[in-house]
């Protein structure tokens, strides 16, 4: 008996090594190319100047063949569907990428030739879904494809796939070409004089910074095929007043920095919108309205900050994770009943819990705020910046002030409904200095040496 245990553990051990050996990445090497499994990882100990990939690979690594000065010529096999970041940058005497004929490329990584100074020709084929940041960046020999006033690259079928740049800074119109899949980040920066760009229904990714400091920019609409609008697209175009995102769009997320600084009065966020990053409208001063359409499932504490014009603020009533309860003028987060976002409209109601991080920040035009009975945490700087803050009213309830909730608030007075007693067992996080004029309540003549105050007959605050 005890035999036969001893062959079945050791049969299960054999078992689990044969398991571990299959699950083990194989590393090879071909002409001197680091290979692991089906992903060329380095160009490793390669002097060649002329490389052709092998047909089994199907990823080029990130910084595969980073700053190799050797490396004049590269072909890449159908097999190939990934070009990580930065795979070729830096590849100064790089002259020609050949993308083999049925090229299966999918994606080219950010910075993916960035730097290659010497290279003149690639065609794009029209497989590729994906394009990161500064894939062309620094680029200057490049041979381009012009149509109107831009500058593209494609293949033979299609020569206009991806829209790289304009062809000068001081263009004020560009019609886009129908067949283009991709405006590429920065392709219009700083072309200060533009006011008229139409995009084509063919386009699917505006990629970040694109119109970046397109100062002259008022209006843009935003075909439904696009399915990626990138961070800072529209970063700094202080005269874009209208976006209209065409029926049946895809857009998904609205990235970090998108429509910083732009003078639309209402936004309306697309139907299909699940996130709402960083800083998305940061500084839109003239945004006066906005609603969040049911899909909406995230929402970054500072997606909107800055936006110190907002008087109306609505949730679609079938989101099932915000939502606006009695006309409250907020985005609250359901689950919790915490503020996310309010303004110099907001009503606190008694339902809430918790007031978000940044929720008013730097809104200058509240005067007073009355937190709600049951209130119990204020999120880090929640009313930082309000600087016409005067008074705020604390009920017992209140457990926590979290990292600068107040900054730079100087006039605001605290009116707590509390004893020093409770007063001191909140926690009260050190970086609020402001919390200076505080007043406890007494509704009788107070014994104990302090500020008190208490309401007189006609509701009116009064100072012991």
């Amino acid at each position: 008996m005890k035999k036969i245990k001893c062959c079945v553990y050791a049969i299960f051990n054999v078992l689990i090594m044969l398991s571990l050996l299959c699950s083990c990445s194989v590393s090879t090497s071909i002409d001197g190319l680091e290979i692991v499994d089906n992903k060329l990882v380095s160009m490793g100990s390669c002097d060649s100047n002329e490389i052709t990939i092998p047909s089994n690979i199907t990823t080029i690594a990130y910084a595969a063949f980073k700053g190799r000065k050797s490396l004049e010529s590269i072909t890449i096999p159908s097999s190939v569907s990934t070009i990580e970041t930065a795979a070729f940058a830096d590849c100064i005497n790089l002259k020609s990428v050949i993308f083999e004929e049925d090229s299966n490329i999918v994606s080219i990584g950010s910075t993916a030739f960035r730097g290659c100074s010497s290279l003149k020709n690639i065609k794009i084929p029209s497989s590729v879904t994906d394009i990161g940041f500064s894939v062309f960046e620094e680029c200057d020999k490049l041979i381009f494809n012009k149509y109107d006033n831009g500058l593209y690259l494609g293949n033979n079928e299609n020569p206009y796939v991806i829209l790289v740049k304009s062809t000068k800074t001081n263009i004020q119109s560009i019609k886009i070409n129908e067949n283009t899949l991709f405006i590429h980040s920065k392709a219009f920066m700083d072309c200060t004089k533009v006011n008229e760009i139409i995009i084509p229904n063919s386009v699917l990714d505006i990629g970040e910074r694109a119109f970046l400091n397109c100062e002259n920019l008022k209006s843009i609409s935003i075909p439904k095929n696009v399915v990626k609008i990138g961070a800072c697209a529209f970063y700094a175009c202080v005269k874009l007043s209208n976006v209209i995102f065409e029926e049946g769009n895809k857009i998904t997320n609205i990235e970090p920095y998108t429509f910083y600084g732009c003078d639309f009065e209402s936004f309306e966020i697309p139907y299909n919108v699940e996130n709402i990053e960083e800083y998305a409208f940061y500084a839109c001063d003239q945004l006066t309205s906005i609603v969040i359409p049911e899909n909406v499932k995230k929402i970054n504490a500072k997606a909107f900050i800055r936006c110190s014009g907002l008087t109306n603020i609505k949730v679609n009533e079938n989101n099932t994770v915000y939502d606006s309860r009695e006309n409250s003028n907020s985005i609250i987060e359901t689950a919790t009943n915490t503020v996310v976002l309010g303004c110099k409209n907001t009503i606190l109601v008694d339902s809430i819990i918790g007031i978000g991080d940044y929720a008013f920040y730097f809104l200058e035009d509240i005067k007073e705020i009355k937190l709600p009975s049951n209130i119990k945490n204020i999120g880090k700087y929640s009313f930082s910046g309000c600087e016409g803050l005067e008074s705020i009213f604390i009920p017992t309830s209140l457990m926590k002030i979290d990292y600068n909730a107040f900054s730079g608030c100087k006039k605001v007075k605290f009116y707590y409904f509390g004893t020093n007693e409770d007063w001191g067992k909140i926690d009260i996080h050190p970086t609020n200095p402001y919390i200076g004029e505080l007043y406890y309540y007494s509704q009788e003549t107070p014994i104990e040496k302090g500020n008190y105050w208490y309401y007189n007959e006609n509701n009116n605050i009064v100072i012991w």
